[in-house]
């Protein structure tokens, strides 16, 4: 009898077990992918906020909704409504399909991101692929795409963190060249420097255009290191400088070109290996291309100024055609006394040089000594611009021997033979000429 009482009992606990499991299974089936009873998911707390509303209504349908209800770790940057409404009116109605899933995919992260009490400056890169400019622990305040600021941050969920912003955070692909300039932060500088020189609503405006880059820490060491300081006069020209009205980034490999800019001088494009430009002789190219609505940012190294504000040097360095009588400088160690920096500001120069298929340029001498003596006699020792350059004048060169301008018309000619190719380049401390030929030094 105790035998039988047992194997009921045990087959009454069998059953209850099962009867609990049941339950249980049903339980996580009822709860879905990311969502537990107790604590509500991404999907969920979005909802649930009446601030919310147009994120919510925007989510509705997509793939990123039920990004935002699965198991998994995300981090999401939730606009408000007021958020919305500050958009300018109709844009978001003349956004098609796809381009209102890049912004609201711009607005997420693969990953828990949770703003901490500290310092720092990053980017990282959104389910939609263009990087997101975070600023944290700033005097300034906490900083997203320097626009954006928290009104709630992490925001905990099973499946990821939450953090409510005040502003709609615009994909590369869906902003301007102002806009995608200004939310960099290490462009800061820069983008004021372009509102300050009127050229903003420019670059927000439509046309093609691109936009070269120098950054703040570029222009900050250019300041400081060389003792410089312009008026805003002078970086209104500096600014323009910058803006080229074509994109030259479809060019191919073995281009040499001059390009206008806003400013009216030249930039000077090198295109020696597939996809990577060389702007105005730069050690490095801008491999990083930012699509606009109205045209590309390009980023390239060094500095972009325009001629006036450069040395006779910097001004043969940034043009890819005068390679050779610059690299003789070098060879010669006559560089010192061009760059003319700090040592004597005042000293200005007048240079006559041959460019790289100019006569007689692959034949400078090898001897440094000889070298120096040719190129001298290419320089004079002040500054004569072209209505200074007298018919039948003769000037003293570097070298201490003369030489003599004839001129016919428009055309200028140096020592009867070499002939002046294009106008004066002018910078700071002198003027250049381009001849077609290397000058032959006198024999007395």
């Amino acid at each position: 009898m105790n035998s039988i009482t047992n194997l009921r009992n045990k087959s009454m606990g069998w059953v209850l077990f099962g009867a609990l499991l049941i339950t249980g299974c049903n339980d996580n089936q009822v709860s879905g992918p990311g969502q537990n009873p107790d604590i509500p998911n991404l999907l969920q707390t979005i909802q649930s906020d009446p601030g919310l509303t147009i994120l919510e209504e925007l989510l509705e349908g997509t793939s990123l909704q039920t990004v935002l209800d699965q198991n998994g770790a995300t981090t999401f940057f939730a606009p408000t409504d007021a958020a919305f409404s500050n958009l300018p009116a109709g844009y978001l109605e003349s956004l098609d399909m796809n381009q209102k899933r890049e912004l609201l995919e711009y607005h997420g992260y693969q990953g828990s991101y949770r703003i901490p009490n500290e310092i720092k400056k990053e980017s990282i890169t959104t389910m939609q692929g263009d990087p997101l400019f975070v600023e944290l622990g700033q005097p300034f305040g906490n900083l997203l795409n320097n626009q954006a600021r928290f009104i709630k941050t992490n925001t905990e969920a099973p499946n990821g963190v939450l953090h409510t912003i005040d502003k709609v955070l615009i994909p590369d692909q869906l902003g301007t060249l102002y806009d995608n300039i200004y939310k960099r932060y290490e462009f800061k500088n820069f983008a004021a420097r372009l509102e300050a020189a009127d050229l903003a609503d420019m670059l927000r405006a439509p046309g093609t255009k691109t936009l070269l880059t120098t950054s703040d820490v570029a222009l900050d060491w250019y300041e400081s290191g060389e003792g410089l300081s312009f008026t805003e006069g002078e970086w209104n020209e500096i600014m323009q400088y910058h803006v080229l009205f074509t994109d030259f980034t479809s060019t191919g490999q073995g281009t040499r070109m001059a390009l206008p800019t806003m400013h009216q001088d030249s930039v000077y494009l090198v295109v020696d290996q597939v996809a990577e430009f060389l702007i105005n002789g730069g050690g490095g190219s801008p491999v990083q291309q930012v699509f606009s609505t109205n045209g590309k940012i390009v980023l390239p190294s060094g500095i972009m100024l325009p001629d006036k504000f450069l040395g006779v040097l910097p001004i043969l360095d940034k043009r890819f055609n005068y390679k050779t009588f610059r690299a003789a400088l070098a060879t010669a160690g006559m560089t010192g006394r061009l760059y003319n920096s700090n040592n004597n500001a005042d000293e200005k120069f007048t240079l006559f040089v041959p460019g790289d298929n100019a006569a007689g340029i692959n034949n400078l001498p090898s001897n440094e000594t000889q070298l120096a003596e040719l190129l001298q006699y290419h320089i004079l020792l002040d500054e004569f611009d072209t209505d200074e350059l007298q018919d039948g004048q003769s000037y003293t060169s570097w070298q201490g021997k003369q030489i003599t301008i004839t001129r016919n018309g428009n055309q200028i000619l140096v020592n009867g033979v070499a002939a002046v190719k294009q106008p004066q380049m002018t910078g700071k401390n002198g003027v250049v000429y381009v001849i077609d030929r290397v000058l032959e030094l006198p024999s007395n």
